[in-house]
């Protein structure tokens, strides 16, 4: 088991004449092997303020949540309301300029982690490329530093895991491996890269029902008939980033953004007017 910690970051840009506007809302998580306590919550807050560091005037992370989860479903949360106001002292004229990161596993898992953190300040960009300030170096820095020293954990599939043949799959989802396996009924597995009949690769994740050794079948199959490529036993890891010998590459991007979070009503979008 572990925490889901969740942050909500309600992002805008500011108006020629210093007004809001377009808003919007999304939220970051990250994982902590502990569970849910005043001493998580203070660890979270520490590094809800740096990511506070790198959001414009116009961001604020607004709420705090934590949810015991075991990778696959996540239990009642623990809400905490929180105002921590963008401290780069910059603005943005569009919500959706990120920074994407590329970070490592420790431990020597083989799993990676596409950092994505939005709300990148204007002038850290220039002509599309990530341009950072002085002090935008020095805070995202810091924050890179807390996510290896604590550590953070994020959610990952377990890639060590063993893989076994593919001989074939038909379009009923009956397979047929060329080496034994060891595969509990009911377990989900993932498909890799077996081809169908046009030579193009198909997989996914499906469960499975009266394995064998060498058979079984794949629930809700929809690929036809396929040969080769591997399965293995779908688990699911909390990898900690890796330290960094040199600093990472920091590339920036356009990624989508929510809805502001005073236009939601649980799960629902509030519609407009008429």
């Amino acid at each position: 088991m572990a925490t889901k910690c969740t942050w909500l970051i309600q992002l805008g840009t500011i108006s020629p004449a210093g007004n809001p506007a377009r808003l919007a809302g999304y939220s970051e998580s990250w994982y902590s092997p502990d569970a849910f306590s005043t001493q998580l919550l203070s660890n979270f807050t520490q590094l809800a303020i740096v990511r506070a560091s790198l959001l414009p005037a116009s961001g604020t992370i607004v709420g705090l949540r934590f949810q015991q989860t075991n990778g696959v479903t996540a239990g009642a949360s623990v809400s905490q309301p929180i105002s921590l106001p963008g401290t780069s002292g910059s603005l943005t004229d569009a919500p959706q300029i990120a920074i994407k990161i590329q970070l490592n596993a420790a431990a020597g898992l083989p799993n990676k982690k596409i950092l994505i953190l939005r709300g990148v300040p204007d002038d850290c960009v220039a002509k599309g490329e990530f341009n950072p300030t002085t002090a935008f170096r020095t805070n995202l820095t810091t924050f890179l530093a807390n996510l290896v020293n604590t550590p953070w954990l994020w959610r990952g599939r377990d890639l060590t895991a063993v893989s076994y043949p593919i001989l074939t799959v038909t379009p009923l989802g009956a397979y047929q491996l060329s080496a034994p396996s060891v595969i509990p009924a009911n377990t989900v597995v993932q498909v890799l890269r077996s081809k169908n009949l046009a030579g193009r690769q198909k997989g996914g994740f499906f469960f499975v029902t009266t394995p064998t050794a060498f058979t079984g079948t794949l629930l809700n199959w929809n690929h036809g008939d396929t040969t080769g490529g591997r399965m293995r036993t779908a688990g699911i890891v909390f990898p900690a980033p890796r330290g960094f010998l040199i600093p990472p590459i920091v590339v920036a991007i356009v990624k989508k953004v929510g809805r502001p979070f005073s236009q939601y009503r649980g799960r629902a979008p509030v519609k407009s007017p008429g």
